[in-house]
């Protein structure tokens, strides 16, 4: 029906980047050395879901592949690292991991006799990226077990965005490497991706998605208690359009950059390529937001500067909102006389006055804390963004209204 295949792929077991270069060193007869490439094709694949694995411990697991590809992790077991050769077949990579490394494997139905991992029928040791990845797969399967009508990325969404943000700030014990924390920007890291696999809070996500009540309260972040825009905020933390900070905490009144927005558009309209692509030159192939801008970009909502810039950590103003998310949805203008109902018309920008005069007779502004002020060159706020994209989803017949005193 048009809405894509759920795809997923395992990161890979040699404890290397999905896509990057090592210095390698300490391989026997020195088949591998100094600055080496290393790709695992399926996974870096943008329409993929790149699983790695933790360990039973919250953990990551010593021998899985990393990078910025990976989408989530699942548990799995805990081993040294491995790959395969065409001069060996398969090999430890180096340098030799020693230490003892804990963890539990999968248990899990077996091939049925002696032909399995397991003499039985069951086998408690299934590990690597190849047990977190199937484990990943069920999950998305009862997500759309309770929502048939998410499309592909859409799954990919609500696994990202109900992950659980578990932490290793401990080295990796072959190469050193501290990549268990979350970049507050992206909130992904390269070993876990954007957290481990939910079930629970995924189903639970694809029920809200589809317009029903999985029995549990909204959303709920410390310190939008009382805020003007706290049903906004609340009601796409329901629908897993938006997500707060690791503290718990959503910073209603911090700024929004570009960036920001993208990976905000595709998780709120899934946006359709109806345009080439861009190749932004300040955007890079290892951006965090690369994929959301890029699709973003294609679907229409946003555009670029003079010389191929996309401006990613520019703060977006609130005409700029607007304008893109007319121009995206392709929503119908209106007389440029329904803007006589803000008092500061007069510094609304010529390139956004047929766009905030469509938004407006489609009640999609929202002013505060006077309605009849719009303030239209001044950088849009988390809370504004929130209620903006909210009233889109009303006016596209997507969400229903939400009764507030700001909505122009």
């Amino acid at each position: 029906g048009g809405r894509g295949c759920v795809i997923l792929c395992a990161a890979g077991n040699a404890n290397r980047p999905v896509n990057g270069a090592v210095d390698e060193k300490g391989w026997p007869n020195n088949i591998l050395g100094d600055r080496t490439k290393w790709l695992a094709g399926f996974a870096v694949h943008p329409d993929v879901i790149a699983v790695a694995a933790s360990t039973s411990l919250n953990k990551k697991a010593a021998y899985s592949n990393w990078g910025s590809s990976i989408s989530v992790c699942a548990p799995s077991n805990n081993a040294p690292p491995g790959t395969w050769l065409p001069e060996t077949g398969f090999i430890a990579t180096a340098p030799e991991v020693t230490q003892y490394l804990p963890g539990l494997g999968v248990f899990t139905a077996d091939r049925v006799g002696a032909v399995g991992y397991d003499p039985g029928d069951y086998t408690n040791t299934f590990g690597g990226t190849s047990s977190a990845t199937p484990v990943v797969a069920g999950v998305a399967a009862l997500v759309l077990s309770v929502n048939p009508r998410l499309t592909a990325r859409e799954v990919r969404g609500i696994l990202e965005q109900t992950a659980d943000k578990i932490v290793d700030s401990e080295p990796d014990p072959q190469l050193g490497n501290r990549m268990g924390n979350y970049d507050p920007n992206s909130r992904r890291s390269d070993w876990f991706g954007y957290g481990k696999v939910n079930a629970l809070k995924a189903v639970e996500a694809a029920v809200r998605k589809g317009g029903g009540n999985p029995n549990i309260g909204g959303a709920r972040f410390s310190d939008i208690s009382g805020h003007w825009a706290q049903k906004f905020i609340e009601a796409l933390a329901a629908g897993n359009i938006i997500s707060g900070f690791p503290d718990g905490s959503f910073k209603p009144d911090d700024s929004l950059n570009r960036a920001q927005y993208a990976a905000l558009l595709v998780s709120a309209f899934s946006p359709i390529p109806s345009v080439p692509a861009t190749n932004f030159i300040d955007v890079s192939a290892s951006f965090w937001a690369r994929s959301a801008i890029e699709r973003a970009n294609r679907g229409g909502f946003l555009s670029g500067f003079p010389g191929l810039k996309f401006g990613p950590n520019q703060n977006l103003t609130k005409t700029e909102a607007i304008v893109s998310l007319v121009n995206g949805l392709e929503l119908k203008g209106s007389n440029l006389d329904v803007l006589k109902v803000y008092t500061d018309r007069s510094q609304i920008p010529n390139f956004g006055l047929s766009a905030i005069a469509a938004a407006t007779a489609l009640k999609i502004v929202v002013n505060y804390p006077a309605r009849d002020r719009l303030s239209p060159r001044r950088d849009i706020t988390r809370a504004e963004i929130s209620a903006l994209i909210y009233q889109t989803l009303v006016a596209i017949n997507r969400a229903r209204a939400i009764d507030s005193p700001y909505i122009v």
